[in-house]
């Protein structure tokens, strides 16, 4: 909650605009090199996981510490632990639809994941801007409504990128912890390897199914003469 007196300024929303602009300038291009096509398109249920926690946990330490000041004018009473969860639930799906569309447009998924991410950060804050955010609030009256919907797009980026570094991390994680039981799964392809890359494993496990499928050969003892 901000102290008594404080006000959000045209300033102040610049001034975080160009923050998150310098971030996301670093950020997605990492994100873009480290995570690989193949793991885009086999990410998805992390993905939708982690961003229901994410913007339920988000939404839920906004309400908590900027009901009074800012979210009261603008949502009733008996919405404030019902945004959360729903909140959670439909970003989760907004995530797998930018999922989809990403894999779809030209250039890198990754990239276009987070422009979209912005775009939905743009279009929720012109709606905001709709129910008076900047205009009912006190310590927001003054704010220009324009820096407020630019800013909410950089930072929504940040926040998809976050979303992103966590779900890859969780992916990951999951496939180094369970076994390649899956293998029994796979495509009839002839050989390990190819079921291998079918399903992702790394070239670690590879190797190792490969060693199992394809024991070395031993040589024939030479008979007695």
């Amino acid at each position: 909650m901000p102290p008594p007196g404080v006000k959000i300024t045209t300033d102040m929303l610049w001034l975080g605009t160009l923050i998150f602009i310098v971030i996301d300038a670093v950020f997605i291009p990492i994100l873009a090199w480290r995570i690989n096509p193949a793991t885009f398109r086999r990410f998805k249920w992390a993905l939708g996981i982690t961003t229901a926690i994410f913007w339920s946990a988000l939404w839920t330490w906004g309400l908590v510490n900027f009901w009074d000041s800012v979210y009261r004018y603008v949502f009733p009473a008996w919405t404030r632990w019902l945004i959360p969860p729903i909140y959670g639930l439909l970003y989760a799906g907004i995530s797998l639809l930018f999922r989809w569309l990403a894999l779809r447009l030209r250039g890198n998924a990754v990239v276009n994941f987070c422009l979209l991410g912005g775009l939905w950060g743009m279009m929720t804050h012109l709606f905001a801007v709709s129910i008076g955010i900047v205009s009912k609030p006190p310590v927001l009256q003054g704010a220009a409504p324009v820096a407020a919907v630019v800013m909410a797009i950089f930072e929504f980026m940040f926040y998809w990128c976050v979303i992103l570094s966590v779900a890859v991390f969780l992916y990951h994680g999951w496939r180094k912890m369970r076994p390649c039981q899956s293998r029994r799964s796979w495509p009839n392809t002839g050989s390990s390897g190819q079921g291998c890359a079918l399903m992702g494993c790394s070239s670690r496990q590879q190797k190792r199914h490969n060693a199992k499928d394809f024991p070395p050969v031993r040589p024939a003892a030479e008979p007695d003469r």
